[in-house]
């Protein structure tokens, strides 16, 4: 069997946070201010427009076959969980012990 292991674990929150604090470096050398440009009236219309057309498409396009996915992803979940695998005691193995035929 084959281990994966992440020896890097936590590495990809600091690299996140990194960036994060360099980029806003960046705007703060070039004198933008974020405050500036999240609050403006631009900036609000763009976010109003993608949110109302992105609640369209969701009800319109996206959400009737994907809540149908579901469903079936669903009622199969349970259709599997409800099997019973049920072993022949002569093929049943118990770890660390040998099989034994009578």
């Amino acid at each position: 069997m084959r281990r994966f292991s992440n020896k890097n674990s936590g590495g990809g929150v600091f690299w996140v946070l990194f960036v994060c604090v360099f980029i806003i470096l960046i705007l703060s050398y070039f004198h933008i201010s974020i405050q500036a440009v999240v609050e403006s009236g631009d900036t609000q219309e763009n976010f109003s427009y993608v949110i109302v057309n992105g609640k369209k498409i969701w009800d319109d396009y996206l959400k009737r076959p994907v809540v149908s996915m579901w469903n079936v992803l669903i009622s199969v979940t349970r259709k599997l969980s409800n099997i019973d695998l049920e072993l022949d005691p002569a093929e049943e193995e118990i770890p660390g012990e040998e099989a034994t035929t009578p």
